[in-house]
Order: structure tokens, then C-alpha cells, then sequence
């Protein structure tokens, strides 16, 4: 195969996954009662509920990754080849937070990093930022059917937090990667794989259990918020190897005291 005939699989392939990511980002998976207790994190919202949650605990919850055709015959050489289990996964760094004026309401503090994604230093927040942005997961016909569309939108998507009160179920759900495998685990604190926070859209892990968590200094949401743009993958733009989701997730994790 010549170099432009090789070029041009690359670019065809690389078209696909993104349409199928793009995809994905519309499928709903949470349920549409809660969509009024679901924010983007903005300078509206920390004016709003800056003060109403204090987050105490702090996790990394995982879910299967989305991958592009033929990635898992590579991911599989690659293990035999060097004796090691690379797991395709994507993870989340999530925080708990408690409302301080009525300690039964609870909210979770959603932080992921993905493909298309750039992290501005804290002090270069875009104020666009400060904008009111509604949530509507459906599915969007009209990028389906363009390639250059859904790389083009996935090479702007916004950098953002997401704070979702009440349900624990959706706040996982909102990391599934993969609509057909919508299962999330936890893989921080203690590598606990195999216990799920949600399986098969069910929420499997409904009380708090202190081993599923790590107890963090407690935090304002404008203080965490601020976490996030002060890990190692900063400055850098999203890259499958070396500054990817996992990348960010676990340097926020240990970032945060």
C-alpha cells in the first residue's frame, strides 16, 4: 500500500470512529425526570449552588471504552506480546458532595477527560464558560450522515465539569463510553473492578459504603472546580497515549488532598 493510499485508510477510519463517538455522545442513557438536576459547571451554577454542597469523597469510576475498529485485535497483541493486561477502559474522576444545609440530598462531581479535548490553564478559562448550557442528549440525525461534521465538533468540545444532584445512577451513566456495554465500575479507591455503580443501566451500589470512596479534603464546588485545570495533562491536547482520560483522572485524584 502506498503512503497516500495508507494516509487516506487512516483518515477514512479515523472519520468513522468519530462520527461513532459523536454518535454516542447523543445516545440517552439517564433518565429524562432528572434532567432538571443535571448542570454543565459554570460561573452561573457556582453562583447558584457554590455554597449549597461540600464534597468529602472522592473517587475513579470506570467504564468500557469505545474503540475504533480493529483496536481490540492490537490491545490483545500487545498484552501477549509484553506479558501485561492494558485494559481499554475509560475513567472518570467523580467527587461526592453533601448538601450542607440538608446532609441527606447528595450531588456528584463529574470530571472526565476525551478525545477532541483541550485543557486550558485556570487562568484562561474561556468566559463562555459563564453561559447557561441546557442538556439534551438525543440523537442528531443530520451529524450522522457527515463525516467532516463530527470531527469537526468533536475537535471543539468544551472542557467542562458536570454536577449531578441526587441520582447515582445517571451520574455514572453520564461516563458510559459505549451505549451497548453501559456498565460502570469502581477503579479508585482499592481496584474494585468488580463492583459495579451501575450495571446494565441499574444502579447497583445505592448506599454509601466508605471503601467505595476516599475521603478528600473538603471543597466548595468553585474550589474543585478550579482542580481541574491544574493537573499534569494542562496545556496538552488529548492524545490516546500519554495524556488520555485515565491520565487525567488519576492526576486529579492524587492532586486533590
Amino acid at each position: 500500500m502506498s503512503g497516500s493510499a495508507l494516509s487516506g485508510s487512516i483518515a477514512t477510519a479515523a472519520a468513522d470512529y468519530a462520527i461513532r463517538k459523536e454518535k454516542n455522545r447523543h445516545v440517552r442513557l439517564t433518565d429524562p425526570k432528572n434532567d432538571h438536576l443535571f448542570h454543565i459547571v459554570n460561573e452561573e451554577l457556582i453562583e447558584s449552588h457554590g455554597n449549597r454542597y461540600e464534597f468529602r469523597h472522592k473517587a475513579i469510576w470506570a467504564c468500557d471504552l469505545l474503540l475504533p475498529e480493529g483496536a481490540d485485535v492490537a490491545i490483545n497483541f500487545i498484552n501477549r506480546a509484553s506479558k501485561t493486561n492494558v485494559f481499554p477502559e475509560h475513567w472518570a474522576f467523580v467527587a461526592r458532595g453533601v448538601d450542607v444545609a440538608s446532609p441527606h440530598r447528595i450531588a456528584f462531581f463529574i470530571a472526565q477527560f476525551g478525545y477532541g479535548q483541550f485543557i486550558p490553564p485556570v487562568g484562561e478559562m474561556k468566559s463562555s464558560n459563564k453561559k447557561s448550557v441546557t442538556n439534551t442528549p438525543i440523537s442528531s440525525p443530520e451529524i450522522a450522515g457527515s463525516s467532516t461534521a463530527a470531527s469537526a465538533s468533536l475537535s471543539t468540545i468544551p472542557f467542562e465539569a458536570w454536577l449531578q444532584e441526587e441520582s447515582k445512577n445517571d451520574a455514572a451513566l453520564r461516563i458510559v463510553e459505549n451505549p451497548d456495554k453501559p456498565a460502570v465500575w469502581i477503579e479508585r479507591p482499592n481496584l474494585c473492578r468488580g463492583r459495579y455503580v451501575s450495571k446494565g443501566k441499574k444502579l447497583m451500589s445505592a448506599k454509601f459504603l466508605k471503601e467505595e470512596w476516599t475521603t478528600m479534603t473538603p471543597m466548595k464546588l468553585r474550589e474543585l472546580n478550579d482542580c481541574m485545570y491544574k493537573t499534569n495533562c494542562t496545556g496538552i491536547k488529548y492524545v490516546a497515549i500519554g495524556n488520555n482520560c485515565q491520565d487525567f483522572a488519576k492526576g486529579l485524584f492524587e492532586l486533590i488532598p
